[in-house]
């Protein structure tokens, strides 16, 4: 069994390299098709953040503030002591977790279901 997900990318490489006796038009249009999905690839990591993504990574920042003073917590612990996530329903500070984990601001580790946070 195949435990690797298939890309519309290797899809049209497998269909490519396995299918030589095809009519040069397809092949064509296969490797035009490839073609755009590379520069799809390429261009998808140059995004622009939004609004809401910067302000996001903002209140991260603000959340490993108060991590550095507290020590580590967990979500339930954060709303109920930081000032940045009373407001917050445990959805959004898990969006907003998980942003600062990907901006490298956070870090969690998980011990008996239970998800702690910590700064970096």
């Amino acid at each position: 069994m195949n435990t690797n997900k298939t890309t519309y990318k290797t899809a049209v490489e497998y269909a490519i390299n396995n299918l030589p006796d095809a009519p040069d038009d397809i092949l064509e249009k296969l490797q035009n098709l490839q073609i755009q999905l590379e520069k799809k690839s390429v261009t998808s990591g140059e995004r622009k953040l939004s609004k809401e993504q910067m302000a996001n990574t903002e209140t991260a920042i603000a959340i490993a503030d108060f991590l550095r003073q507290h020590g580590e917590k967990t979500s339930a612990e954060l709303r109920a002591e930081c000032p940045e996530c009373m407001s917050m329903t445990p959805q959004k500070l898990t969006g907003v977790c998980k942003r600062g984990i990907e901006e490298g601001i956070l870090s969690k580790r998980e011990d008996k279901r239970r998800i702690y946070y910590n700064a970096l």
